[in-house]
């Protein structure tokens, strides 16, 4: 797996997904930030571990997520399988 980039797993497809998307998002946000060659300011644990908390208490938001994702690639007429 040396050269074969991030593996994620989930317990379901949308889950998988979910997981995927926000580890992006953060490696993205970051890579961004580094760009700046400013000194990086981290976030308090308390605060990191309120918006964790806050996002296992939206019920069902992988399933939302993915759910909401295939709705706009269905307005764009995407070709996928489900």
């Amino acid at each position: 797996m040396g050269n074969h980039g991030v593996m994620i797993l989930g317990d379901t497809v949308a889950d998988t997904f979910n997981r995927l998307y926000y580890f992006e998002r953060a490696a993205e946000t970051y890579i961004r930030a580094l760009q700046t060659h400013q000194p990086l300011r981290v976030l308090f644990d308390e605060i990191a571990e309120k918006a964790a908390r806050k996002l296992e208490e939206y019920p069902d938001q992988a399933s939302r997520h993915l759910d909401e994702l295939k709705a706009i690639l269905d307005d764009e007429g995407s070709n996928y399988i489900t």
